[in-house]
């Protein structure tokens, strides 16, 4: 009973990533879209009487639109991001038996051991015009992850930590699925006072 239950709520986890991923695609081509409408309504402007409002409301919805169109197109396989260019970097999360590192698009990598992890947090950020989820890999020796839920990786990473966290809360993480904003403690490690899980 105990495992069906486990199992409906690993189903859910993965059917409300694969939702939260699509409504952050979306977000980038309704951003898009407003953009171009604004550099639109700016370039009738510039055409129509000029003045500097008018350049610089078509300039900017121009950056604007190039960074979301930029960022449609890596989402729709158009094309592929590049290593420490510029816009939004590449995170790649590797696990192995030894611990968890993540490494960005701009070579800064960050990592922690199991043996060293100590909590296992979901944090919701909100960000415009969509937000976005991060793990927080916290360990006791002063390393950690902080690793975007749509990193490549990211799905065996959750994998897992369903695996070798006994008491990781699948419940916690759908609920922070939703969320706009805030953090949750997925899973601790236990205590003298037998609080948390045990990752050993």
């Amino acid at each position: 009973m105990a495992e069906d239950r486990l199992r409906k709520l690993k189903d859910q986890l993965e059917s409300e990533l694969r939702r939260s991923r699509i409504i952050r695609r979306v977000g980038a081509v309704v951003a898009l879209v407003v953009c171009l409408g604004i550099a639109g309504a700016g370039l009738f402007g510039v055409l129509g009487e000029g003045g500097w409002l008018n350049w610089a409301m078509l300039v900017f919805s121009l950056l604007c639109a190039a960074a979301y169109g930029r960022q449609v197109a890596i989402d729709c396989g158009f094309i592929m991001p590049r290593s420490g260019g510029a816009g939004r970097p590449t995170h790649v999360v590797s696990v192995t038996e030894v611990g968890v590192t993540c490494r960005s698009g701009r070579g800064k990598a960050e990592s922690v051991s199991w043996a060293a992890l100590q909590q296992v947090v979901l944090q919701a950020v909100d960000l415009v015009p969509v937000g976005d989820v991060f793990w927080l890999l916290i360990g006791d020796d002063g390393t950690g992850c902080v690793v975007p839920i749509d990193a490549e990786g990211s799905d065996e990473l959750l994998a897992r930590l369903q695996q070798r966290l006994p008491g990781f809360d699948n419940e916690a993480v759908v609920a922070m699925m939703g969320a706009l904003d805030g953090a949750a403690v997925v899973w601790r490690r236990e205590t003298a006072d037998g609080s948390g899980g045990d990752s050993r």
